[in-house]
């Protein structure tokens, strides 16, 4: 596996996660549901496969920008990858789109004492024509920022474990 680029291994994990996502959904797994983390563990272990791959190169210079280019590399096209899946998944689901907006409002007008019917009903008209858009720039910031976080852990734990 050494001899894959930090761009092939992002492809890859990130079409394991569309997978992931596609059968967890269809087998009908609840929200809550530990199983929904799988494809973060897809996604952390990209990573780490890519930075560990980089340093075992004797070839590649080993510096903390180089080990975290190659995180990027991979965890930017995971997120390209996952936010068309995200933006795709609630285009072509109309009828889960109804539920959600149906499910949001429903709670909002049990919730919200300072807002009318008309208001809530807007709202919900509103949150079901934006909801795959909004679930699209939910996912880029959620992975750039998980992406982000394991990168530098694992960038920082291979200089000093290579300084050792």
């Amino acid at each position: 596996m050494s001899k894959l680029s930090a761009t092939v291994i992002g492809f890859i994990a990130g079409i394991l996660m569309v997978i992931a996502g596609i059968l967890l959904y269809k087998a009908n797994v609840p929200e809550k549901s530990a199983l929904n983390f799988i494809g973060y563990a897809i996604f952390g272990l990209a990573i780490v496969i890519t930075i560990h791959n980089y340093t075992k190169n004797k070839a590649n210079k080993i510096s903390f920008g180089a080990l975290f280019n190659q995180g990027f590399k991979c965890f930017i096209l995971i997120t390209l990858i996952m936010t068309i899946y995200s933006f795709l998944f609630y285009k072509v689901q109309p009828k889960l789109v109804d539920e959600i907006a149906e499910r949001t409002k429903n709670e909002m007008m049990a919730t919200s004492k300072d807002r009318t019917p008309a208001e809530i009903e807007k709202n919900a008209i509103d949150y079901k024509k934006q909801l795959p858009l909004l679930t699209a720039y939910s996912t880029v910031f959620q992975y750039l920022l998980v992406g982000s976080i394991v990168t530098l852990v694992i960038s920082g734990t291979q200089i000093l474990k290579n300084k050792n």
